[in-house]
């Protein structure tokens, strides 16, 4: 009974997410965007790992084709992560994150706009329920964020993820993904809604220690000023080494 109802029941959540940000009615900008990332993770016990990744990421321009993704960088990010897995569930957190980032460009005065500096970390927890070739994994994280746009005044954020992977064969997987961002304090703006992914990829595993994955995002944000709004078709890229 219980294999049957949890595919059934993680569909749900994955829906309800994905439709919690399709209410808004403002002005909407489209974007392509690209997100590249190189992982290395470092096992450092049977349930400890730590783990490094970096983050580039680029978008379209209104002076160029709105399809070409490559056309000006987005941000930077590298950070650290550190995980406690155990068998069902697993304590996730990265004590550090930095992001350089440059404005969407949506309409001409958006060049104007300044570039962003933001430090953040974040705590959280993920369960998991393997049922035959499926895995399943929810995800709740409290994120706080300083930047240089907001004078650098903390600001909270809470992330919630539900993701399902199907394993084709022992070296090839597929996942479907939706996470949902709100505001939360300290600094909490007027508008709760912060922003939702979107996702489907699939990973190959070259050998034990180098997974390659290639995917699509649908990203939906929230301007600051609650009614304008960027809409992201993203492809995604990654390199996954694992020490």
């Amino acid at each position: 009974m219980y294999a049957r109802s949890t595919p059934v029941r993680h569909l749900l959540v994955l829906c309800a997410l994905f439709f919690i940000s399709k209410t808004a009615q403002a002005q909407h900008y489209t974007h392509a965007t690209f997100w590249g990332r190189l992982s290395v993770t470092v096992p450092l016990s049977k349930k400890w790992e730590m783990q490094a990744e970096y983050w580039y990421r680029t978008q379209s321009d209104l002076e160029h084709s709105r399809w070409n993704l490559f056309s000006r960088q987005w941000s930077q990010q590298p950070r650290i992560w550190l995980n406690y897995r155990q068998k069902n569930y697993s304590i996730i957190s990265y004590p550090f994150s930095y992001v350089y980032s440059t404005p969407f460009i949506g309409k001409m005065t958006d060049y104007n706009l300044l570039p962003n500096h933001t430090f953040s970390s974040a705590a959280g927890i993920e369960g998991q329920q393997k049922v035959k070739k499926w895995t399943f994994r929810e995800r709740a994280m409290y994120e706080c964020r300083i930047s240089k746009l907001q004078n650098f005044k903390p600001a909270g954020r809470s992330r919630f993820r539900a993701m399902t992977q199907y394993q084709v064969t022992p070296k090839w997987r597929l996942t479907a993904s939706d996470e949902v961002f709100f505001s939360m304090p300290p600094n909490k703006p007027v508008h709760i809604f912060d922003q939702n992914w979107a996702s489907f990829s699939t990973a190959f595993q070259l050998n034990p220690k180098y997974t390659l994955d290639l995917g699509y995002m649908r990203n939906h944000r929230e301007r600051p000023n609650g009614i304008e709004f960027d809409e992201e078709n993203t492809l995604t890229f990654g390199l996954n080494v694992r020490l």
